[in-house]
């Protein structure tokens, strides 16, 4: 639950083995009858105010709706839970390095016998944090699919329990590549949980960037927008296929019942070439500069208990993206799915089936071009 912290509410009761006493063994301590015996008992009581200690540049109008429920509780029991409760939300705002909870009987002139005063200690996060990482792989694209075809149709299916293997080799691998990742955020940039996020990268065969800003709306943590700019350049040898995009997206995340959607517009200006002399004539065909400009809806219904490494639970993602509408000289329609189940096996084991599929139809007379064709079925085949 946190940390929970409540004052002027003696007398304690300090009794049971927990405490290495006996209980025979102590003096039962006088009790007070009056307002704070009250509290203990659970009778009805009024919170009276609301403090947040701690803020800096945060603006206080923007966490009202965040503590707005600590006012409706009706007794301490209430209290506790609400406070709680307020404390994860706060958090979840991603500005916040600690919050600390602490209940108090009100104070003052206009003090109500069964009143409470709720205060929020809070420590904000620096200004500006940094991370800085490095990768070894063998691998720093992703698959593309390079087949041409007018309709691309992929489906799979697997059925997995996940076990974790640890491979080590004899001596330096040539191939091993080196992926250097520099990252800089900016919480809380204006005071009301906007976050500002550069991250550069830099490999053997591969360099990219990316700069995003996020906002929520106050209140609603889940309702968001976010606009990102970025550059990604990839070499796949194995394709003889090189690619960079540069590209501005701006997209809409809100929930709806249990499930959570997200709308988003991307412009992408694509550059594809040859890496060698051996490429296809699929590759060379179309290498050169393309535009897509798309519209695109996600839902996700996540019932697992981790994203990482579930253990029980599902998920369902269905996507679509149609592009050629909004210029750009991409014309397609493509749709896909992810269905996921997770269940808890005999020591320590987790089955996992995956299931997943799509369509891609082009819009037009136009073949649709090798940046847009799902790679689910390569990899797979891989």
């Amino acid at each position: 639950m946190g940390t929970v912290h409540a004052r002027s509410l003696d007398p304690l009761p300090m009794h049971g083995p927990e405490l290495g006493v006996h209980a025979d063994d102590m003096e039962a301590p006088e009790t007070e009858h009056g307002p704070k015996q009250e509290v203990l008992e659970n009778k009805d009581v009024v919170v009276q105010r609301v403090h947040i200690d701690g803020l800096g540049r945060t603006k206080e109008d923007f966490l009202t709706c965040e503590i707005a429920e600590v006012f409706r509780a009706g007794n301490l029991i209430d209290v506790m839970r609400r406070s709680h409760d307020a404390r994860q939300k706060l958090l979840r705002l991603g500005i916040f390095r600690k919050v600390e909870v602490v209940i108090d009987t009100s104070r003052g002139e206009h003090a109500l016998p069964n009143g409470l005063d709720v205060t929020f200690e809070v420590t904000e996060l620096r200004r500006v944090t940094g991370s800085y990482n490095t990768m070894v792989g063998n691998n720093e694209g992703s698959m593309v699919r390079f087949e041409p075809q007018i309709w691309t149709c992929h489906c799979g299916i697997s059925v997995s329990i996940m076990i974790l293997l640890l491979r080590t080799g004899e001596g330096p691998d040539p191939h091993v590549l080196s992926l250097q990742v520099l990252g800089l955020k900016l919480p809380n940039v204006f005071g009301r949980a906007e976050k500002l996020t550069f991250q550069f990268s830099y490999g053997t065969k591969e360099t990219s960037y990316g700069l995003s800003f996020f906002k929520p709306q106050p209140g609603r943590f889940e309702r968001n927008v976010s606009v990102s700019l970025y550059k990604v350049t990839g070499q796949f040898p194995w394709s003889s296929l090189r690619e960079t995009d540069r590209g501005v997206s701006a997209e809409l995340s809100f929930p709806v019942w249990t499930t959570r959607h997200t709308v988003k517009w991307e412009g992408v200006w694509r550059e594809l070439g040859c890496l060698a002399r051996t490429a296809s004539f699929a590759v060379r065909q179309e290498s050169g500069h393309s535009l897509k400009s798309s519209l695109s809806h996600a839902m996700v219904v996540d019932t697992r208990n981790s994203s990482i490494l579930p253990r029980r639970g599902g998920l369902l993602k269905i996507h679509q993206e149609l592009a050629g509408y909004t210029g750009g000289d991409a014309s397609f329609l493509k749709e896909d799915f992810e269905l996921q189940l997770n269940k808890t096996l005999f020591w320590d084991s987790v089955l996992s089936a995956s299931l997943w599929g799509g369509l891609l139809l082009p819009i037009g007379d136009k073949p649709t071009n090798i940046a847009d064709r799902d790679e689910e079925l390569l990899l797979l085949l891989l």
